[in-house]
């Protein structure tokens, strides 16, 4: 009885930080892309600036409806996918920006995972954010940015 509470004492806990987490993002980044669309001259913005900021955003806003909805796991998945994608390619739209990317985009997907999703699962994700970080850094040395 107690194993089964404390089990559902956690996953409450990991929807909580969820919503918190997927929340905090959506304006975080809402803000972002309001002052990255609006305010930053079109000269000191990559190609992908005026998409992947809102784009990020949005997932971050559909992350939330979805942990409100109960799927706090499928919320996460989407906004660390979304994230993924960005960081993937940054590097292809800007040159020197790679290695900033993939070491930012390997703490924030595991720690994301970490807090929000279960054990084994937040594994997994820590593994595949490092590789995918190593994958960002090949294509950095070895791909030309558009900038």
């Amino acid at each position: 009885m107690t194993e089964v509470k404390h089990e559902s004492d956690i996953l409450s806990s990991q929807r909580r930080t969820a919503k918190a987490v997927t929340l905090l993002l959506f304006v975080l980044m809402s803000l972002v892309s309001i002052y990255t669309l609006f305010f930053v001259p079109t000269e000191d913005k990559t190609i992908i600036d005026n998409i992947m900021m809102p784009c990020v955003a949005l997932s971050a806003g559909y992350g939330y409806y979805l942990s409100r909805k109960g799927n706090h796991i499928r919320g996460i998945y989407v906004l660390l996918s979304v994230i993924s994608i960005a960081s993937l390619l940054y590097p292809l739209a800007a040159d020197n920006v790679g290695w900033q990317t993939a070491i930012v985009m390997a703490l924030i997907s595991t720690a994301i995972a970490n807090g929000t999703l279960p054990s084994q699962s937040a594994t997994r994700i820590s593994i595949g954010a490092f590789v995918f970080a190593i994958l960002i850094v090949l294509i950095e040395l070895f791909a030309p940015g558009a900038t």
